[in-house]
């Protein structure tokens, strides 16, 4: 029952909304019909009106003092009730997703061009949206998990008037209603808390059983319910709560500042990161082909400014996103214009790993494996621009290539790109960096005197440093001596007499350490003997 009552009060409401408009001259209620040259009363009775006794109520109403000699463009009132009516259609001008028509003809799933008639009630799934377009030339766009009952579809002979109900009993609805033009129309949609009004204006309604919600994007709605009424002009919104009057006017939020996001997306999934809004605490977002956005392909809320929208195909896109404030009411629309062109996808660099260096001269590049890539271009540059490029094939069929020249120390960039017989050439990979490690510089041979051993090699660059090792064993598990030099040369005791091993590595000024060179193996003389026994026998002699 009070579901019932509900909608009966909404439906007075909404009557009380059209009889307070058919106080002023040419309201919404009337019908205007300019005079042509030869029109009488009689005879727009006989064009336009539901019986012949009406002609001499157009004479009352307009005052006409001389019905045979109207002056031709004369404005007359003709109120709608007195008009001759008969049934009207709309249609689904598109769809995304799915939907079901259930109505007097039966059950149906929607699809384009669909027919539908006063009864009809539209249920979207939740990944739906679908156009509606009525006769008028005013459209819907139905969101998903919405139910539309379409109430009242009507028109009337030899004019230009239509009659449109509709009651969301629940979901989402955009609306760009026809503008009045020279005939009135009558748009109204009703909800479970309140009923909107309107002509000639671009508005957006949610409802559920409790609360509705209007933003009015351009023109003006009229929001009534049995507890008042209010007026919402462009550039604000309302909620309306069952069992309450519509809140006033509240400014809707500005547009999301969008110009500074990319418009080539290469990465899957897509996403988009917005700047904050201040009084946002949410985001509408919804995604539509290009050209024209007549039904988004995704529709969806996000709780931050981070806009994930998937494994969108690759092709041309319209963003459009809003933000929403504490009351659930949506903003003014930005707009961007993005393409997404990810396919194929990039393969998985292995190897170099990133940040890591390579000691040989040529590096050899490695990559992960797709079964359904032929072939594979490769870059290899100085520069993380690309701009120095030292290697840029694209006919690598193997998951590696080894770069056609030896590299001489520093860091290094590289990139592939998948290619198949569809797509072509898909997006580079991010780029990876190595670098090459400065070699071990050769060891000259070892200068040893009574006192120390001294080793020398060949200076590198500039602000090298060197790490030279000596040890017992070719495996240095124990070094005798571990240095960082700044000079090429170390200078150390004469070690006892035997075999040894030497290593040195160049650790360049950026601080990348090199690999060890091949360790040299040297043997140090033992020191020659000293007949100790005879100097013992001479030292008493030469005591006395």
């Amino acid at each position: 029952m009070e579901a019932i009552f509900r909608t009966t009060r909404c439906r007075w409401w909404c009557i009380a909304v059209l009889l307070a408009l058919c106080s002023a001259p040419g309201h919404a209620a009337d019908w205007i019909y300019t005079v042509q040259r030869g029109d009488n009363p009689w005879s727009l009775t006989e064009r336009y009106l539901a019986g012949v006794n009406y002609w001499p109520r157009i004479q009352k109403l307009n005052q006409i003092t001389d019905p045979e000699h109207i002056a031709p463009g004369t404005r007359l009132r003709i109120p709608v009730d007195w008009l001759r009516r008969r049934s009207a259609v709309a249609r689904i001008g598109s769809l995304s997703g799915s939907a079901l028509v259930d109505g007097p003809s039966g059950r149906r799933d929607a699809r384009a061009g669909l027919e539908l008639h006063s009864g009809d009630v539209i249920t979207t799934a939740e990944a739906g949206n679908l156009t509606l377009v009525f006769g008028d030339g005013s459209r819907v766009l139905v969101h998903a998990a919405s139910e539309l009952h379409i109430d009242e579809l009507g028109t009337f002979d030899n004019t230009d008037y239509y009659e449109t109900r509709v009651r969301l009993e629940q979901g989402r609805m955009e609306n760009l209603v026809a503008p009045l033009g020279e005939g009135p129309g009558r748009f109204e949609i009703e909800t479970p808390a309140a009923v909107t009004a309107v002509r000639g204006t671009r508005f957006r309604v949610s409802a559920d059983t409790t609360k509705m919600r209007a933003e009015v994007v351009e023109g003006g709605v009229d929001v009534g319910s049995a507890h008042g009424q209010v007026g919402i002009p462009a550039g604000f919104g309302t909620v309306a709560e069952t069992g309450a009057a519509p809140a006033p006017p509240i400014v809707l939020l500005d547009a999301p500042e969008v110009a500074a996001l990319p418009t080539l997306l290469d990465r899957l999934p897509v996403a988009f990161t917005l700047p904050a809004l201040s009084g946002a605490v949410g985001y509408r977002v919804q995604v539509g082909e290009v050209p024209g956005f007549e039904v988004p392909l995704l529709d969806l809320r996000a709780d931050g400014t981070r806009l994930r929208l998937g494994d969108l195909a690759d092709g041309r896109y319209v963003l459009r996103v809003r933000a929403i404030d504490a009351n659930g009411l949506e903003g003014r629309d930005a707009e961007l214009a993005f393409v997404v062109d990810a396919r194929p996808e990039p393969p998985l660099l292995t190897a170099p790993a990133p940040g890591t260096g390579v000691t040989t001269g040529q590096a050899e590049l490695q990559w992960g494996a797709r079964d359904d890539i032929a072939r594979y271009r490769v870059q290899l540059a100085r520069d993380a621009a690309f701009d120095d490029l030292l290697m840029d094939t694209d006919n690598v069929t193997a998951t590696t290539a080894t770069t056609p020249q030896d590299l001489t120390p520093g860091n290094y960039y590289w990139r592939v790109a998948a290619i198949d017989a569809v797509e072509g050439q898909g997006p580079f990979s991010d780029p990876q960096a190595f670098r090459r490690l400065p070699p071990a510089p050769p060891l000259e041979e070892p200068a040893v005197d009574e006192t120390q051993l001294v080793v020398s090699w060949r200076a590198g660059q500039a602000g090298d440093r060197y790490r030279f090792q000596l040890a017992a064993d070719d495996g240095f598990t124990a070094p005798l001596v571990d240095e960082t030099l700044a000079e090429a040369n170390a200078t150390m005791p004469r070690p006892e007499g035997g075999t040894y091993y030497m290593r040195v590595q160049t650790i360049d000024a950026e601080g990348y350490a090199g690999a060890f060179g091949t360790p040299n193996r040297i043997e140090v003389p033992s020191p020659p003997s000293r007949p100790w026994w005879l100097l013992a026998l001479l030292l008493p002699l030469l005591a006395l």
